[in-house]
């Protein structure tokens, strides 16, 4: 069995350099002791030869660290630009500006667009309905924007928030966070029996062992890059994309 976690963090890539990262635990101190041997971390992947990487040897912490950060870990290039966006400590929430609006303009028999009068803040206006109908009251709205819908409305944004969420907001409004997914981690589960065997095995099974099962995790990466490795062009992928899915046969 196998799954896959999002990797955002640096604290997540420091976490997955670890050695005991994952490694269960046993109550029997024979298992312990061999489970809590040194175990070096390998490279995996067919695109290590693109950055001057050997699959099988083992992973250069710095290495890694510049490869999750989008970097050439050679010549520290950025070969991936980072996605940011705006602190959410520099947004509010957006239904309250937004029902604001709405009323006024249900009141004066005009849509919130006729009633903001301004093609752009009409946009903006609409990005807004259409967040909160997909993330309900958790959509945020930059600071800024919620003051232009505000004044177009006619309204004060201290008012309709209160001055002292305002004022915490525009400290943050031009701060921004790292966003950006730096890969993902795919966890393959050992059974039980395969662990327990291994701990206990003599020098010469164990090492056949775990040939065997870097064999197979090999074998599983290989395939997994052939049926969902993609590629996208054009701004945040919304261009073409190429993709190896659906698998052959």
């Amino acid at each position: 069995m196998g799954w896959a976690t999002p990797i955002v963090a640096p604290e997540q890539v420091e976490y997955r350099l670890a050695e005991d990262c994952g490694c269960d635990q046993s109550s029997d101190a024979e298992v312990e002791y061999r489970l809590a041997a040194t175990s070096d971390l390998r490279w995996i992947g067919s695109g290590l030869t693109e950055l001057g990487l050997v699959a099988g040897e083992p992973v250069d912490p710095d290495a890694a660290r510049a490869l999750m950060d989008g970097r050439d870990w050679r010549t520290g290039e950025q070969l991936v630009k980072r996605k940011r966006e705006l602190d959410p400590r520099g947004k509010v929430t957006a239904r309250v500006v937004v029902d604001a609006i709405t009323g006024l303009a249900a009141a004066d028999g005009m849509t919130a667009a006729q009633y903001l009068g301004n093609e752009a803040l009409a946009s903006r206006f609409a990005r807004a309905e259409r967040g909160i109908v997909r993330d309900g009251e958790a959509h945020l709205l930059p600071v800024g924007d919620a003051g232009r819908l505000a004044a177009g409305a006619g309204l004060s944004v201290e008012q309709l928030y209160g001055g002292d969420v305002i004022a915490e907001a525009n400290r943050w409004r031009n701060h921004r966070v790292d966003v950006g997914l730096r890969g993902v981690d795919l966890s393959l589960d050992l059974p039980k029996s395969i662990s327990t065997a291994y701990a206990l095995a003599g020098e010469e099974l164990a090492a056949a062992i775990e040939g065997e099962w870097m064999a197979s995790v090999t074998e599983a990466v290989g395939a997994l890059e052939e049926w969902t490795a993609y590629g996208m062009a054009g701004h945040r992928g919304a261009g073409s994309a190429r993709s190896g899915w659906p698998p052959p046969g």
